[in-house]
């Protein structure tokens, strides 16, 4: 899906890898500009990935998809959706989390 919409995803199959690609996105000079993380995983949950890519990068947007109701957001990430994620609705949410966080960039 987000390759269709234009994206260059990031693909990895845990937590703790997926917080090692954000780290080493960093060091490189190349950041995500985005971060999608579902929040049950093996090793580190979407929460935990969450919290740490905040603690590294307070500014960068974070999206949880969840199958256990989009309610269930962690207070680290910017929004969730409930599984499953519909193609508009995935488009809705990375918009909104975008035009959030340079509203936040704007006010700091």
């Amino acid at each position: 899906m987000l390759e269709h919409l234009g994206h260059q995803p990031v693909v990895v199959d845990d937590g703790a890898k997926g917080i090692e690609a954000f780290k080493e996105s960093l060091e490189s000079g190349t950041p995500f500009d985005l971060v999608i993380t579902d929040l049950g995983m093996p090793k580190v949950s979407g929460s935990e990935v969450a919290q740490q890519v905040k603690e590294l990068s307070p500014n960068t947007p974070i999206l949880v998809i969840t199958g256990w109701g989009a309610e269930q957001k962690p207070i680290h990430a910017d929004y969730a959706l409930g599984k499953p994620v519909r193609l508009s609705a995935l488009r809705e949410a990375i918009t909104k989390v975008w035009h959030q966080a340079a509203a936040k960039r704007q006010k700091s």
